[in-house]
């Protein structure tokens, strides 16, 4: 889950997380309910080139499809160097 990896790495008081994250409260098959939004992140799936807007970090795994538009800004690899993650923005 990409979101713990950011609030860690970021030092973001949990505090201001607990007010902050924006969770889709249907949990999955193990009971974790996923985080959809944090600040100016969004953790989406099958993101569109028409939903992308440019103030806004969408951050999405290596499985999706990065959609046309998109502006990469950062990677992050398993310790094998395979892609995890993509952070990216509109262009």
């Amino acid at each position: 889950m990409p979101y713990i990896a950011l609030l860690f790495y970021q030092n973001i008081d949990p505090g201001i997380t607990q007010t902050k994250l924006l969770r889709n409260r249907e949990k999955d098959a193990a009971g974790f309910e996923h985080v959809q939004k944090f600040d100016r992140y969004q953790f989406a799936t099958n993101i569109s080139n028409s939903q992308i807007s440019n103030t806004t970090l969408y951050v999405i795994n290596a499985a999706e499809r990065l959609p046309k538009s998109a502006y990469v800004l950062r990677f992050f690899t398993y310790p094998d160097w395979t892609l995890a993650y993509q952070v990216f923005t509109g262009n």
